[in-house]
């Protein structure tokens, strides 16, 4: 994030009151993020070991399929969460130019 966004969140998270993601909202949403960063190790850990000629015994075809379906759901939640977000900013304003 650019330095002067992210002084123009603090000015405005301090003087209208309207912070930018309600604290349950963010703690949960960076929770999720780490798990999913999580999955993506595991992933990398069993590439590497497949590369390495390493036999699998891990997930098949069909498991990742729906863990990938899994995931893009998850993408999918946190893009209304962070649109929401975004729109909750863009009433603030409305009702501080009112």
């Amino acid at each position: 994030m650019a330095s002067s966004t992210y002084i123009t969140f603090l000015v405005r998270v301090h003087l209208r009151s309207l912070p930018p993601l309600p604290t349950e909202e963010f703690l949960a949403l960076r929770k999720c993020v780490m798990e999913v960063a999580a999955i993506g190790r595991n992933f990398n850990q069993m590439a590497r070991a497949l590369n390495a000629g390493e036999r699998s015994t891990g997930p098949d075809r069909a498991d990742l399929l729906k863990l990938l379906r899994a995931l893009e759901a998850l993408r999918d939640h946190f893009r209304k969460l962070l649109d929401a977000n975004f729109r909750s900013w863009e009433a603030g304003y409305a009702k501080a130019n009112d």
